[in-house]
């Protein structure tokens, strides 16, 4: 039954005994997601960031690398938009991110 849960390792995402590859932001993102009850957006975009690249530019990779990962986890797992985003409560300018699928995963 324990190895039928997805988990999270070095090669990527394990689930029913298939490795899925997750490329390194992606693995950094759902570990992030799993590991806390709400993420910052400032740390999804600390993952990405290229010091070559403008904000603009540094922000559209992070969406895309979100919704690249939201579509994996949806064609393997079939869970849509597992990780969600809404605005802090206390500051509306700050989004966090989260997961209200988060205890189907295997704890590592």
């Amino acid at each position: 039954r324990r190895n039928q849960r997805p988990r999270i390792d070095q090669l990527g995402l394990r689930y029913k005994g298939v490795n899925y590859r997750l490329d390194k932001f992606e693995s950094q993102m759902i570990t992030s997601v799993l590991k806390q009850k709400e993420v910052p957006s400032q740390l999804f975009y600390d993952i990405v960031e290229n010091s070559e690249l403008s904000y603009p530019q540094n922000n559209k990779i992070k969406n895309d690398a979100i919704k690249k990962l939201n579509d994996k986890l949806e064609k393997i797992l079939n869970i849509k938009d597992f990780i969600q985003s809404k605005k802090l409560e206390g500051d509306g300018r700050v989004l966090v991110y989260f997961s209200s699928q988060k205890q189907i995963f295997i704890n590592n």
